[in-house]
């Protein structure tokens, strides 16, 4: 339960060191709106349900798979193309943000406790 609460804190950590940065800041916002506005594409072309329009439109995003849901539409198939190739990146944009920050938030860590050593040492 220790390392659940530690990797949830380090996330956290992550994902306010990530905010600072702008171009994160827009790629959450893009994201955003655009897992939006193909959850509401696919409840009115296809007439699912929100939830399983937001749930394929997230899924479409990450490397999972989507289960029984799939356009019929050819419409809602091309929309799917187009789409994919935006979230994807967007995805693949904000993981790699908050990676970064996950690998530089421990690395500021470290040297904090190695400088905090030193200066024991020192004494």
């Amino acid at each position: 339960m220790l390392g659940l609460t530690l990797m949830f804190k380090r996330l956290a950590d992550a994902i306010r060191t990530s905010w600072r940065d702008p171009s994160m800041r827009g790629a959450v916002l893009s994201l955003i709106v655009i897992v939006t506005a193909a959850t509401v594409f696919y409840t009115l072309t296809e007439r699912w349900s929100v939830i399983d329009s937001l749930f394929y439109a997230v899924s479409v995003g990450l490397p999972m798979g989507n289960g029984a849901l799939s356009p019929t539409l050819t419409l809602s198939k091309i929309f799917t193309l187009v789409y994919a190739i935006l979230v994807v990146g967007l995805f693949v944009t904000v993981g790699g943000s908050l990676a970064s920050s996950i690998v530089q938030n421990n690395t500021d860590r470290v040297a904090r406790l190695a400088e905090k050593r030193a200066r024991d040492d020192d004494r």
